[in-house]
């Protein structure tokens, strides 16, 4: 995205004044809208102003950033981002202010952008925020090629991230059917023993039912001897009885 809304940049050295035709008057071409930025790179931006925002003499801190300028470094670049992004866009000298202490900071980094090279083991995201400050020759090819770079490696971390997340799940997936093949097999040793005990009492059953069968043949068979004794000792009371009358 854009720093700010699209804002003519009346500084920039690849902007010439050129004459207009038919006429005798030199007149400046149409200044190119700011680059579209990405959104690492904007934060970039806004934090490397941020850092050096205190440096600043007074006079040369514009008046919306005094404010700002007076804010504790964690709270600075994050409450103060869209006024640093606003006066970066539309205040060339305070950009050019900015850069100066920027460069001197990024060393050997920012002398390679000024010159319009990228390191190959640079931070494509420091890159284009040094160029979208310095704007050497060939300052927006830097931000496009830094852009690309970090619309890959953030491609790059998607795939990966995807990736770690696969792998997490055919790992979580195989836990569980580890966990369940051990489940399984409790279960199928605990079947095993109650089949095993069921089959016992179904033996115990057996034996208490043959058991009560002969219990209840042998009481049936006392119980009718009972009755046979009790019929001989009624006769023999009545014969006992008769000759006694």
């Amino acid at each position: 995205m854009p720093l700010t809304e699209p804002h003519d940049d009346h500084s920039s050295a690849e902007e010439p004044v050129l004459g207009v035709p038919g006429t005798g008057e030199d007149a400046p071409t149409p200044v190119e809208p700011e680059p579209t930025l990405p959104e690492p790179v904007r934060q970039r931006i806004v934090t490397l102003t941020a850092a050096v925002l205190p440096g600043l003499p007074a006079d040369e801190v514009p008046v919306p950033l005094r404010r700002v300028a007076k804010f504790a470094p964690n709270r600075r670049a994050r409450l103060g981002a869209p006024a640093i992004a606003a006066q970066l866009t539309a205040d060339p000298l305070f950009r050019q202010r900015v850069t100066a202490r920027v460069l001197a900071d990024a060393g050997d980094l920012g002398a390679a952008v000024v010159e319009g090279t990228a390191p190959a083991a640079a931070d494509p995201v420091e890159v284009a925020a040094l160029a979208y400050l310095a704007r050497p020759r060939g300052w927006r090819e830097l931000i496009e090629a830094s852009g690309e770079a970090v619309r890959a490696e953030a491609d790059s971390a998607v795939v990966a991230e995807l990736v770690r997340e696969a792998e997490q799940r055919a790992a979580r997936a195989e836990h569980d059917r580890a966990v369940a093949r051990v489940e399984a097999e409790k279960l199928r040793d605990e079947l095993a023993r109650v089949r095993e005990e069921l089959g016992q009492l179904r033996e115990e059953a057996r034996q208490l039912a043959r058991t009560l069968r002969e219990t209840q043949a042998r009481e049936r068979k006392a119980t009718e001897l009972l009755a046979t004794e009790r019929g001989r000792a009624a006769r023999a009371a009545a014969d006992a009885d008769a000759e006694l009358r």
